[in-house]
């Protein structure tokens, strides 16, 4: 919701369309634009059991309609062309995946009509991503060339991702990084460190186990006192993937708010992440991670890795992350530039 905050503060008429635990709570956002819930996907699916397996059939069955159908999010489809078909008028519309289901349902009914300016904007590849040991069937190609040959732009976050989009879009990509508001943080004038060394990890971990687990191995080495603090949807994977010896280290949390997350996170000696195999997607955390201003360890399951993580250990951060340009990921110069493309459109 940040991009449309930020479009009706700069004077725009704003329309909101998703679903509707995605509605803002506060009555100050219907003051800054208008929302429609979209409704919430009500195909299933399927669990067969919590026998071994029933587990691993239902896992086996649900990974085969994602990776065949799309299912379940391919009902996006029906449920945005049911919002959107009637809309008229509008200047701008960006379409945000994930899910990539979203651009193919504007593509079913795009027209000019409808919008001046469609911008498909893809926070990570989809047909071509290379991130996954599941590559995108053919079928999923033909649909992807489809709807992009509709929009007008395509905006993905990182430069290193062009070669993950067929080459006959390249002209229609921009780079437009995710955009950002950063809360106030009540810095201390000296930072102090943590009796014990704390480091910590957030987000997302399936992209990243082959590299997670090599560092959870390294847990077993540190020899003095540690606490390794997680905020993950993941718990289950480090919990079962941690040795035993050092499980009683660590500190496992569900996700939580971002604001709430950044001024937890300013309390820790360092943070940890790991990069993706490919450079077509960079983690988000990132963002986070440099404007805490915080020691950033980069571990790749490399020699390197290693040593930097036990100099990490020893409070030697002489070889941290050197982290991202925060200017590119403010949300007033994001949403500047998706309304620049109006104009470069009617140029066009």
């Amino acid at each position: 919701m940040e991009l449309a905050t930020q479009l009706s503060k700069m004077g725009h008429d704003v329309t909101v369309v998703s679903s509707a635990k995605e509605r803002p709570n506060g009555s100050h956002y219907k003051e800054l634009f208008k929302f429609i819930a979209l409704g919430d996907l009500t195909w299933k699916n399927f669990y067969l059991g919590n026998s071994k397996w029933g587990v691993f059939l239902g896992a086996a069955l649900r990974r085969s309609l994602l990776v065949l159908f799309e299912y379940p999010n391919i009902q996006y489809v029906w449920l945005v062309r049911r919002r959107i078909k009637d809309k008229q008028g509008y200047d701008l519309l960006i379409s945000i995946a994930h899910p990539h289901t979203i651009h193919w349902a504007i593509a079913s009914i795009y027209s000019k009509s409808l919008a001046k300016t469609w911008v498909a904007d893809c926070g990570d590849p989809y047909a071509l991503l290379q991130n996954d040991s599941f590559k995108k069937w053919v079928h999923f190609h033909w649909i992807e060339r489809w709807s992009f040959r509709k929009c007008d732009y395509i905006s993905i976050p990182v430069e290193t991702a062009l070669k993950s989009y067929f080459s006959e879009f390249h002209k229609k990509i921009k780079i437009i990084p995710q955009g950002l508001t950063f809360p106030d943080l009540i810095r201390p004038m000296h930072d102090s460190q943590n009796e014990k060394i704390t480091f910590a990890y957030s987000g997302d971990i399936f992209p990243y186990q082959q590299y997670a687990l090599h560092f959870f191995s390294q847990l077993k080495k540190i020899k003095i006192p540690f606490n390794f603090i997680v905020y993950s949807s993941g718990l289950d994977f480090f919990k079962s993937k941690i040795d035993e010896s050092v499980r009683n280290n660590c500190d496992f949390f569900e996700p939580i708010d971002r604001v709430e997350l950044i001024r937890l996170l300013m309390h820790v000696d360092f943070l940890v992440f790991f990069p993706y195999q490919n450079p077509s997607q960079s983690p988000f955390k990132l963002i986070d991670y440099t404007y805490l201003k915080k020691p950033i360890l980069e571990y790749s399951a490399d020699e390197y890795s290693m040593l930097t993580f036990h100099q990490f250990i020893q409070r030697d951060y002489s070889s941290q992350y050197a982290g991202i340009n925060l200017e590119d990921y403010k949300i007033e110069g994001v949403a500047q530039r998706f309304i620049d493309l109006i104009d470069s459109n009617i140029e066009s």
